[in-house]
Parts: C-alpha cells; structure tokens; sequence
C-alpha cells in the first residue's frame, strides 16, 4: 500500500526569503514536493490554503510547561496542545522546575514523559547552576547530550565567574546560555536588567562564547545588544509580545494578570524593543509562556505570583501588527520559523525537499477575539483577554501530521 500524503494547496510558501504559490506534498514526515501544480493522488489528504502562508515551523524558543511537579499549573499535554493551537511545531521548556532540571535522570524522565504525552518537539533547558541557587554549576558534560541549551531563567545569576565558567563549558560543549538578566539588591528598578545584559555579553566577549539573552525590555538592553553585535560578539536575543505590546500603565487595567519578570516598563522601552524586534537586533521572538493557577494570581499585587500565558496569543497579537503595518510579515517569519533552528543548531527552518514536514499555516485574513475561558492551557493569566484583531493561525502541522486546524479549532 502506497505511503498517504499530505497536499497543501494553493498556498504562498515562505522559501528563501521569498512568497511563491507553490503546492507543497508531505509523505513519512518528509516535504517530498514543491511545484507549481502538484496532481493528488486518490490516497493523499489535500487541503487547500489558497491566499494563506505557508511557513517553516515557528518554534517558541522559551515556555515554562511546568512539569516535572507543577503539572497542577501546565502538563506536557496540555501545554503542547497550547502550542500547536498557537502555531508552534516546536517548544523549549525552561528549568525551573520541581525538582530543577539540573541532573541526567531529570532530564532522561522528562524525555520519556514528552515521547509519550506531546502533541509537538518539545526540547528540555537544563538548569546552568545546581538548584538554580546560582552558586555551583551543574554537570554540562553530562546534560549537554539531552538538552538544547542551559539557563537559570526565573533568577538572574548573579556572580560573574560562575556565568564566566559556565560560558567556558558551554562553548566547549556547542551549547548556548540562555541569560535571565537581574540584578537584585539596591540597584534601581531601571537598571536590574541592562546592567547584566552589559556584564553578561562582556563576559561572553572574553570567553569567545555564544550567548542569548531572554526576554528584553528595556531601551538601554536593545543598545547593548545591537554595539555588541556590531563588535561581533556572540550574542543573540528574544523578545516577548507583551513588552512590545504593553507598558507598565496597563497594569491598572489587568491587574496580576500584568505582573511579569521582567517587568512590564515604560513607553520608549516598548517602542525600542519593538524597534529591535523590526530590524533584527533582536533575533527571536518568544511567548515565556508562564501558567499559574488562579489561586496564585488572586492575591495582592506585591504576592501574586510572576508570568502569563502565551502560546496561543503571540503569533495573533504579532500578525495583527503586521496587518496595520507595524511590522513586516517576513521579519515575523525570520523570528519564529528560522533564527531559533539557525541559533541553537535545530535541522529545519527551510521548506525544501528533503526537510521534516514541520509548517505553520498563516491566515492573515482571519479575525480573532482572545477568549482565556477558551484556552487549551491550564492558564488564564493574561492581560490579552478580550483583544481583537486580525491574522491567525489556520493550521499547524507536525512531521506531515495536521495536529491543529483553525477552521474547526481543533487539537489532534
């Protein structure tokens, strides 16, 4: 019996830069056609997507799926179902974790447990520091096989020969650390996060060590980041929607549900941010998605807990700054379907033959409403609910297997 395939249709196929209408065939997981017209096969499923994009898997390069041992939060199905609904093939799931994800059998568990219960690539972060207590490096040789890169994030690590060595080991490993840069102490509230990105990249400089800083926000980070590379410094950064969507002032407006490390800051850090997002100083884009129950968020602001949701928000909330010009769609491409492959050595990011049959499907058309009460996520925490706008995931599609389908907002 003849392998099935699957035949998009119709659709503008993101290669090389470039939008060409192309049909795109998948069979054993692998794109195996590109033409102008492909004829189907009575066995093949064909969907056609005329007047949609069709990109390389946008993966989102930084999430919290809360497990092992907060799965009362998030579990690997759930937050993977998340993530195929939000148009992401691919996850990487932060360390902080129950116990930390800072020992081989850690890791080894949480791989089996992602074999069997996700509906996407789920990549594990190992922690860089034992307990993420920031003072006694985890065991790189032993992690680096099992993991795709190493980071604290949720705490900044705040001695520089620890960071300094861990870039060491790192550089000689191929791996990358991924910087959750803050200061704490009595520095002002302004400087916590730049500060350390000026620290961190200086330390990457010294060492000829690749590093990527997490979740930008402020002006002077952006600045930072852009002299650095111009020096040509290993460094690589992420941006989240909601530092280039919302500023500090919202808060009175959505409450804890605004509370996030970092925090949300001012106007100009917002503009700057989305300036460095627009022009490639910063590479990637991210969701940090952050599930907390309810429970944790209904408390006074000073006690609720740190993060929101964001897998199945940050591609709509991107693209419909692309509709009303904001931002150029093939930026937004770059950022969630080819920088992360390119910076942490993942096979794809390309639709050619030959590549796994990982595609985002784009329906730039499409009107959304953000209902939390509809998420596949545990989490309702965010500041999103009830935004509309237009441009949104039409289909998500995982080793040639259609694993969400906008038109009748399903998970399979």
């Amino acid at each position: 019996m003849e392998e099935k395939g699957l035949l998009l249709t119709g659709g503008k196929v993101y290669k090389g830069g470039n939008f060409e209408e192309l049909d795109l065939l998948v069979k054993g997981g692998v794109i195996t056609g590109l033409d102008k017209r492909i004829s189907p096969e009575p066995h093949w499923e064909v969907v056609d997507v005329t007047g949609k994009i069709v990109c390389p898997g946008f993966v989102d390069i930084h999430c919290h799926l809360r497990t092992p041992g907060q799965e009362y939060k998030e579990d690997i199905k759930t937050g993977t179902m998340a993530a195929v609904r939000g148009g992401f093939t691919r996850v990487f799931t932060m360390a902080n974790t129950e116990p930390v994800i800072d020992e081989l059998e850690i890791v080894e568990s949480l791989l089996e447990r992602i074999k069997n219960e996700a509906h996407c690539h789920v990549e594990v972060i190992g922690a860089v520091t034992k307990g993420l207590k920031g003072k006694e490096l985890v065991d790189f040789e032993k992690l680096a096989p099992k993991v795709i890169a190493f980071s604290d994030d949720g705490k900044g690590i705040q001695r520089g020969e620890i960071m300094g060595q861990g870039l060491k080991r790192c550089k000689g490993l191929g791996k990358i650390i991924i910087s959750h840069c803050e200061f704490e102490g009595e520095l002002p509230e302004s400087e916590k996060e730049w500060r350390m990105v000026e620290r961190d990249i200086n330390l990457a400089k010294f060492w000829d060590a690749s590093i990527h800083i997490a979740h930008v926000s402020t002006r002077e980070s952006v600045k930072i980041i852009e002299k650095a590379k111009e020096k040509g410094v290993k460094v690589t950064a992420e941006a989240c929607p909601h530092h280039f969507l919302l500023t500090k002032a919202e808060i009175l407006n959505c409450g804890t549900n605004g509370k996030v490390n970092p925090p949300l800051k001012g106007e100009r850090d917002r503009k700057k941010v989305l300036e460095g997002v627009k022009r490639g100083i910063i590479d990637c884009l991210a969701t940090d998605h952050a599930p907390h129950s309810q429970r944790e968020k209904n408390l006074p602001f000073k006690y609720a807990a740190m993060g929101m949701v964001g897998l199945e928000t940050a591609v709509p909330l991107t693209l419909n700054l692309v509709n009303i010009g904001a931002i150029k769609l093939e930026r937004v491409i770059e950022a969630f379907g080819e920088k992360p492959y390119e910076i942490f050595g993942i096979s794809g990011g390309k639709i050619e033959e030959g590549f796994k049959g990982n595609l985002t499907v784009l329906d730039l058309e499409k009107e959304f409403v953000i209902d939390k009460d509809q998420f596949f996520s545990k989490g309702r925490n965010t500041p999103f609910n009830g935004w509309k706008g237009k441009g949104d995931v039409y289909m998500t599609i995982v080793d040639g297997k259609i694993k969400y389908r906008g038109a009748e907002e399903n998970v399979y």
